[in-house]
């Protein structure tokens, strides 16, 4: 049995240590989203509806706030080596790839709370893959020739040995049923706040970071692989980025 975690908005996932970083920016919010048939147990945890208007026609749900937070999933499995799907290897954005940036920051490596991060999540590892592509291709390099899809929701699939998986730290905890899909978004609120936001992932992630490309949609290109009927902005969307 797996327990799939999804995640979409302002977050770098570090496949060196398994571990997803959410990046603190102002207009963001940081909420991890369930299904209430799937949650077994929540302690700590304050809830709102944030994200969750965005999920028309779908069961009942909510919205837990998580942000500030050092959190670690408990799935009754050991640590596995994970790996990756050629989704994931071709259409997350890998910052490596993307700018020079090359030395973490050590606060990040260190899973410190610090003012450009809102904080962590740390999995036992387990299958990544894409389960939702922008409408829009978009280009890195400013060229139209150079027009590519890219993820909008990633997943992670995590083996679970247990009836029960729980997210906490040392004051709150989430148990939840071991087949539950658990949605982690970390995106603006307010339409007025949205705008390209691509670029803190260099900074938050890398120091002596020159930056790099930002995403900026190309017109007209539609990507063949998404279901979405509506073109969005992936910059304003706040795509996936993983690291290296």
């Amino acid at each position: 049995m797996s327990c799939n975690l999804l995640f979409r908005g302002l977050i770098c996932l570090s496949t060196e240590d398994d571990c997803a970083v959410f990046i603190g920016s102002k207009g963001h919010e940081l909420r991890l989203i369930v299904k209430d048939e799937d949650v077994r147990e929540v302690n700590g945890f304050d809830t709102d509806d944030a994200h969750v208007s965005e999920l028309v026609g779908r069961k009942p749900r909510k919205a837990y706030k998580i942000s500030g937070r050092v959190l670690e999933v408990k799935s009754g499995a050991e640590k596995v080596e994970s790996t990756f799907g050629e989704d994931y290897l071709k259409f997350v954005p890998s910052l490596l790839q993307k700018s020079g940036c090359k030395h973490v920051r050590p606060e990040v490596a260190a899973r410190k709370l610090v003012s450009h991060i809102g904080g962590y999540l740390i999995h036992p590892g387990g299958h990544y893959s894409v389960r939702e592509y922008y409408p829009e291709k978009v280009t890195f390099s400013g060229d139209p020739k150079d027009a590519e899809c890219i993820s909008m929701t990633t997943s992670i699939a995590l083996t679970t040995n247990a009836e029960d998986v729980t997210i906490r730290d040392e004051t709150a905890s989430i148990t939840v049923r071991s087949n539950a899909e658990l949605l982690f978004v970390n995106g603006p609120i307010d339409e007025a706040d949205v705008h390209e936001h691509f670029q803190h992932y260099f900074h938050a992630i890398y120091e002596n970071c020159p930056g790099g490309q930002r995403p900026k949609p190309v017109g007209g290109t539609r990507c063949e692989l998404s279901d979405e009927k509506r073109f969005l902005l992936p910059g304003s969307d706040c795509p996936n980025s993983g690291y290296p």
